[in-house]
């Protein structure tokens, strides 16, 4: 069995999610962004500024999606 790693696993799922080939930096960006949302939706015990970093984190991954060409 071929051994793969998992940022490699995903960058696959996620091309075939959006039907175009996505690069690795665009893998990453787009787990960032689905991390940073999870983290600022989900009820979490932690300060405001804590919750704005992440809404921060979650525009900047989005906004690095876009300029990719995601």
């Amino acid at each position: 069995m071929e051994d793969i790693s998992i940022t490699e696993m995903l960058r696959q799922y996620y091309s075939r999610m959006s039907e175009k080939e996505v690069t690795p930096r665009q893998s990453t960006w787009i787990t960032v962004s689905i991390l940073s949302f999870m983290l600022t939706i989900l009820p979490l015990p932690c300060p405001e500024v804590l919750r704005m970093a992440f809404i921060g984190l979650f525009a900047f991954s989005l906004w690095r999606c876009k300029k990719n060409g995601l």
